[in-house]
């Protein structure tokens, strides 16, 4: 029934186009789900600099310096989820597969059924049509939009019509996910992660039930070393710990919380690393940030040129380095 090669090479096309578009669904309603990085609900003092990747490790200190609000190192990958679902918009992979599951149940499957059949025969209208135009004649026009009309619409009106339009993870894939988006560093312990979390998950309202209580979060690498888990050389710097992310909830805002996570920092630095420094990178625009880390006694470098190269590994316009020496 393949009148000529450009026909069968249209009906390919028709055909990837259809399988493409319900897997764009599938794929984009997951990762709306799933959500990407740090979401407006946080203060975004420090973001991604001289480096790429993220993780946590051994011991675990704490501190109090409030009746609210601990602050203590990530040890376990328990606690490594839950500032991937603090990351996550506060949202951690069991809220996240019930609230896809939740939309999927929304959906009327029988009208979503129909819709995708619907759209199979369209296709198979214009795979006819072309068929036609391309010299066949009525009769092999109305067999192929009978075939490939009927066979596009019934996959998607079987796929609809179980519901399957609207992508639900399960918890491994929804565990996966947060791992590889949020702390993939702190996973591989290539990375140090510390969190401040509230004692009462009851406090804000319940606002940080999803990622138990976790209100932010920093992590750092130790860097230009022989103890360092990341073997990259970032330019003529001395052994020092890179700090990656800082981040912490518009909700606990002004509770020092962002001050104590830079001092863990710091300490870690102190007393079990050689590191002689501590560097970050930031936005020049990013007041909050330049006014934390100056009022910690950083000091700031422009990279916004080539010249910083050399000495960072890295220059960008628009951004500057701090550090720190111990």
């Amino acid at each position: 029934m393949w009148r000529t090669s450009s026909t069968r090479t249209m009906a390919m096309m028709l055909a990837s186009m259809c399988i493409s578009s319900t897997d764009a669904f599938t794929t984009s309603t997951h990762k709306n789900n799933i959500a990407t990085f740090i979401p407006s609900s946080l203060t975004k003092l420090n973001v991604k600099a001289l480096g790429e990747t993220e993780t946590s490790s051994s011991s675990s200190s704490s501190s109090k310096d409030d009746d609210e609000i601990l602050t203590k190192r990530a040890v376990t990958d328990e606690e490594i989820m839950d500032i991937a679902s603090f990351r996550n918009d506060l949202t951690s992979p069991e809220m996240l597969i019930a609230k896809q599951q939740a939309k999927r149940d929304e959906i009327d499957t029988t009208a979503d059924a129909v819709r995708g059949l619907s759209i199979g025969l369209g296709i198979g209208a214009l795979y006819g049509a072309a068929t036609f135009f391309d010299g066949g004649d009525v009769t092999e026009s109305l067999t192929n939009f009978g075939v490939m009309g009927g066979t596009i619409g019934a996959i998607l009106g079987i796929n609809n019509a179980q519901g399957k339009a609207v992508y639900v993870a399960s918890l491994p894939e929804a565990q996966n996910r947060l791992k590889v988006d949020y702390v993939e560093g702190l996973i591989k312990r290539q990375d140090i992660g510390f969190y401040g979390t509230i004692t009462d998950k009851s406090f804000y309202n319940n606002r940080f039930e999803g990622c138990n209580g976790v209100v932010g979060c920093i992590d750092c690498q130790l860097r230009n070393c022989d103890g360092s888990e990341n073997d990259k050389a970032y330019g003529a710097l001395p052994p020092h710990v890179h700090i990656k992310n800082l981040s912490v909830d518009s909700a606990v805002r002004r509770k020092g919380v962002a001050r104590r996570l830079v001092k863990m920092v710091e300490d870690y630095a102190r007393e079990e690393t050689e590191a002689e420094l501590i560097t970050l990178v930031v936005d020049d625009f990013n007041d909050a940030a330049l006014n934390l880390y100056t009022g910690l006694g950083y000091t700031q470098e422009s990279i916004g040129n080539p010249s910083a190269t050399q000495k960072y590994g890295q220059w960008m316009r628009g951004r500057s380095a701090m550090y720190k020496i111990l």
